[in-house]
């Protein structure tokens, strides 16, 4: 049954995360842009759903409106699905509809969910039954409403894991504010003289409001022995900072 899995025919050309500006009474207007690669036809179809993000855990989908920052009933597409022809770049063109009522000010997010329905690869094993391959894509809308006020970016903790095959420092970085905001972390490893041996970046990635996200290093270049460090995180051109210690046996 692995052998049917194939590789994704439809891709996404610009990006996953679409951030906007705005306020109460505004319409904002917004694409995706896809393309069939491969040389037959595939089905896209478009649904909405929430995402819910969890500290240290996957986050989970629902077609329902679920916290009170949800932009789900704003969004509007233009189409519930659409045929890609071979080689076809397609423009799906949504609107963001922001209520007219006065909003308080924070980020407002929503997915649009972006499924190849045309199985990749279909075949028939045993009778009547059939093993398909799909792909789905979530590409996130984020609704920043009025001016951002100041960030609230917190380090909640550091945990270890130092199996010999698998050294890594996971880091939890919270927000506390009403914006989602950008975060890259930096931690500078030092030697017992003091000497930086080391310099690791993370990716930029958001952190929603009121909960935190995990940043994971690997440490498997360090031999035994005791390090300090220096965290770093980044957010808006703001940079707030802590010491760490680590102990490689």
């Amino acid at each position: 049954m692995c052998s049917l899995i194939t590789s994704a025919n439809v891709g996404v050309l610009n990006g996953f995360t679409h951030v906007a500006n705005g306020k109460g009474g505004d319409v904002i207007h917004g694409k995706i842009i896809l393309v069939n690669s491969s040389l037959k036809e595939e089905r896209v179809t478009f649904s909405m759903a929430d995402a819910i993000y969890n500290c240290g855990s996957n986050t989970y989908y629902t077609i329902e409106r679920t916290h009170d920052f949800s932009s789900i009933n704003w969004v509007h597409g233009e189409v519930a699905e659409k045929v890609l022809l071979p080689n076809e770049k397609f423009v799906f063109k949504y609107s963001i509809i922001v209520p007219k009522k006065e909003l308080a000010s924070g980020s407002y997010w929503s997915m649009i969910m972006v499924n190849v329905e045309k199985p990749i690869k279909e075949e028939t094993v045993r009778e009547q039954v059939s093993v398909k391959s799909k792909i789905r894509y979530g590409i996130r809308l984020i609704t920043d409403i009025n001016e951002k006020s100041d960030q609230e970016i917190e380090f909640e903790g550091v945990r270890t894991r130092l199996a010999d095959q698998d050294k890594r420092v996971t880091i939890s970085v919270g927000n506390y504010g009403m914006f989602a905001e950008k975060v890259s972390l930096t931690l500078e490893i030092y030697n017992q003289k003091g000497e930086k041996i080391k310099e690791l970046y993370s990716v930029n990635s958001f952190v929603f409001p009121r909960v935190c996200k995990d940043f994971t290093f690997s440490l498997n270049h360090l031999f035994k022995g005791n390090y300090d460090c220096v965290l770093l995180a980044e957010s808006r051109g703001n940079l707030i900072g802590t010491n760490m210690s680590i102990r490689v046996d």
